[in-house]
């Protein structure tokens, strides 16, 4: 499989990689995302109260 971009500070949680490449319509979106967007998604992607729910 190929590599995933990630953000800039925080590290891609397994859960959302596999989810991308899953979802093969999203995985192209999240590319263009410029890697401080990327940064900020994983960020919230981390916070506690959202990590409770499932992708």
């Amino acid at each position: 499989m190929s590599k995933i971009s990630g953000g800039l500070v925080h590290e891609m949680p397994a859960d959302l990689a596999n989810t991308l490449r899953q979802k093969k319509e999203t995985l192209p979106l999240w590319e263009n995302l410029t890697p401080i967007a990327r940064n900020e998604f994983i960020y919230w992607a981390l916070h506690p109260s959202y990590r409770q729910k499932a992708w």
